[in-house]
């Protein structure tokens, strides 16, 4: 059985679980946090740490602005050649995730009618 990948969880990644489970309080249903949880421990870091190319190649599709692809060209400079920013889609959830060697750093996570990640 191959080496599972170590998974490590960001301060952005934690303030985008806040952000989430507010919206969910805001509404009165807070249950559907818990179910994000569930699902976040349960289903996508075990299969982020057992399939670590499962998302897509974030970075591989261009932005349709002139700011997003130079915010994209800065990122590429800034990644060692060997890692991959991908994009993880779990049932309602988008999750953002740098890929390097046995290593998996989640970045963001969102709900998918939020129409963007919180990258801060």
């Amino acid at each position: 059985m191959p080496e599972l990948a170590n998974v490590r969880i960001t301060a952005n990644f934690s303030r985008n679980l806040d952000d989430i489970e507010s919206f969910f309080a805001q509404l009165s249903q807070p249950k559907q946090f818990e179910s994000l949880l569930d699902q976040l421990f349960d289903t996508i870091i075990p299969n982020l740490q057992q399939f670590p190319l499962i998302g897509k190649d974030f970075l591989a599709e261009l932005p349709g602005s002139v700011e997003g692809i130079t915010t994209l060209q800065k990122i590429k400079a800034r990644m060692s050649e060997n890692a991959s920013i991908r994009q993880y889609t779990s049932k309602d959830y988008l999750v953002l995730y740098l890929h390097k060697d046995q290593e998996i750093t989640l970045l963001a996570i969102k709900h998918h009618r939020q129409l963007y990640f919180h990258v801060r």
